[in-house]
C-alpha cells in the first residue's frame, strides 16, 4: 500500500509545484472543480498521515520517478507563504523533508556498499536492485513491485509485451526476493569486516608512529643529558685553579750545536 500512496503523492505534488506548473492550466477552473490550493493542502494532509511511518518515508525516497527534493521543499515555502497549512503543520512537513534527505543518502550509500549486483536480481525495466520482485504474467520478466506499479499509474499495460496488465495480476516471486535478501545482507557483513580491518590496520599504525616517536624523545633526552655532561665536565675544568706545567723535557745535544 505504502509503494502506491507514495509514488502516487509524490507525482500529484511535482504535478502542482513543479517545474512544468506552468503547464497546469485550467480555463474553467470552477466548472471543473479544480482548486489547486485546496487540492495540495489535502495531498499534504494525506502525506503528513502516512509520514507518521518510517516506511512511507522509505518508499518516497526510494521514488527515482518523482521524488525531488527541492520540488518537496518548494511546497514547503508555498503552503508557508500561502498560509495553506497552519504553520505547526509546514513546520513538520519540513522535518520529515530533512529525514527524507537523510534516508535518499543512506540509500545511495547503499549502492556503493553492494557494488555490482548480480543480473539476475536486477529490474528488467530500471536495471536497478529489486527488493519485492514480482513477475509480468505475459512476458515472464521480473521486475521490483514498486517499478511496475509506478508503470500502471500511467498505462495498464505490460511494457514489455504491451499486453493488458492490472496489479492484480502480478506474480509474487517470494524465493527470488528471499535470495536477494540474503545477498545484501551478506554484502553488507563483507563490507563491515572490510571496515573493521581497515579500523584495525589504522589503530595498528597509529601505535606504531606512537611508538617511535617515544623511541625518538628517548634518544634525544640520552643525547641532551650527554651534551649536558659534557659541558658541564668542560666547565668544571676551566673553572678549577690552575695546575703547574710539567717541565720540558731538555732536548738532546745535536752535533751542530
Amino acid at each position: 500500500m505504502f509503494v502506491y500512496s507514495a509514488h502516487l503523492l509524490d507525482n500529484y505534488l511535482v504535478q502542482l509545484v513543479g517545474p512544468k506548473i506552468s503547464q497546469l492550466k485550467v480555463r474553467d477552473r470552477e466548472r471543473y472543480h479544480f482548486r489547486p490550493r485546496e487540492l495540495l493542502q489535502e495531498i499534504v494532509g494525506i502525506w503528513l498521515h502516512l509520514a507518521a511511518d518510517s516506511t512511507f518515508l522509505e518508499k518516497v525516497a526510494a521514488d527515482e520517478r518523482s521524488y525531488k527534493p527541492g520540488v518537496f521543499a518548494k511546497a514547503a515555502r508555498i503552503l508557508r507563504r500561502r498560509a495553506i497549512l497552519p504553520e505547526r503543520q509546514v513546520q513538520q512537513f519540513e522535518v520529515h523533508l530533512r529525514t527524507l534527505i537523510s534516508v535518499h543518502e543512506s540509500m545511495q550509500a547503499l549502492e556503493d556498499i553492494l557494488g555490482d549486483v548480480p543480473d539476475e536480481y536486477l529490474d528488467a525495466l530500471m536495471g536497478t536492485l529489486m527488493s519485492d520482485p514480482v513477475q509480468l504474467p505475459q512476458s515472464k520478466q521480473f521486475v521490483d513491485r514498486a517499478t511496475i506499479q509506478r508503470q500502471l499509474l500511467n498505462k495498464q499495460v505490460d511494457p514489455f509485451s504491451n499486453t493488458p496488465l492490472t496489479a492484480e495480476q502480478l506474480i509474487d516471486a517470494p524465493k527470488l526476493k528471499e535470495e536477494i535478501a540474503r545477498w545484501v545482507d551478506e554484502r553488507k557483513a563483507e563490507w563491515r569486516v572490510k571496515q573493521e580491518q581497515s579500523a584495525a590496520a589504522a589503530d595498528a599504525d597509529g601505535k606504531a608512529a606512537e611508538e617511535d616517536e617515544d623511541d625518538d624523545d628517548g634518544m634525544a633526552s640520552v643525547a641532551s643529558s650527554a651534551s649536558a655532561s659534557t659541558i658541564a665536565t668542560a666547565a668544571s675544568a676551566a673553572a678549577a685553579p690552575g695546575t703547574p706545567e710539567a717541565p720540558p723535557k731538555p732536548k738532546k745535544s745535536n752535533f751542530l750545536d
